[in-house]
């Protein structure tokens, strides 16, 4: 090979190298920005759940106190029932 040649591919062989690294340096910013951006997004949207909670709290904690005097209501009706048997009113009125 002749010097010119060689001094050619050398330059052509910077310069792909240069952009090579420009564009590297290119794809690790953009990737740091997406891993920033994805950790503020879940931050965001667990920050938005964890308040949800703090103010529908309340109306759930109403809810299951409603709950669970019906499910004592119908206990107590329940027990009420078993005690008043068709047969045990039969035997009242013999």
């Amino acid at each position: 090979m002749d010097e010119q040649r060689l001094q050619k591919m050398v330059a052509e062989t910077m310069e792909l190298s240069k952009d090579n690294n420009r564009i590297l340096h290119a794809i690790q910013r953009r990737d740091r920005l997406t891993m920033v951006m994805r950790l503020v997004y879940w931050l965001f949207i667990l920050g938005i759940a964890a308040g949800a909670y703090y103010y529908v709290q309340p109306y759930i904690d109403q809810l299951m106190n409603a709950y669970t005097g019906l499910v004592d209501t119908q206990h107590k009706v329940a027990d009420i029932s078993g005690k008043f048997s068709l047969d045990s009113i039969k035997n009242l009125f013999k």
